[in-house]
């Protein structure tokens, strides 16, 4: 219902050259990566703005622990 629905409005396209399983799948377009970048830049601006950056550091703080936990598992 959801990948009608963007399919609808553009944001996604099946791929008609495809055939297999590989024909459901569907391609993110240009304007849903943008749409996506822009949303990511407004909360990015707004945390340095309410918080200064702190949740941005707490963040990457977190990320970097995720990295050492999957070097262990490797």
């Amino acid at each position: 219902m959801a990948k009608g629905w963007l399919r609808r409005r553009g944001f996604v396209y099946r791929r008609p050259w495809a055939r297999g399983a590989a024909a459901g799948d569907t391609i993110v377009t240009d304007r849903l990566a943008l749409i996506l970048a822009l949303i990511l830049a407004a909360f990015i601006g707004a945390d340095l703005v309410l918080t200064g950056g702190e949740t941005l550091l707490y963040l990457a703080r977190k990320f970097v622990g995720l990295m050492d936990w999957v070097e262990f598992w490797r």
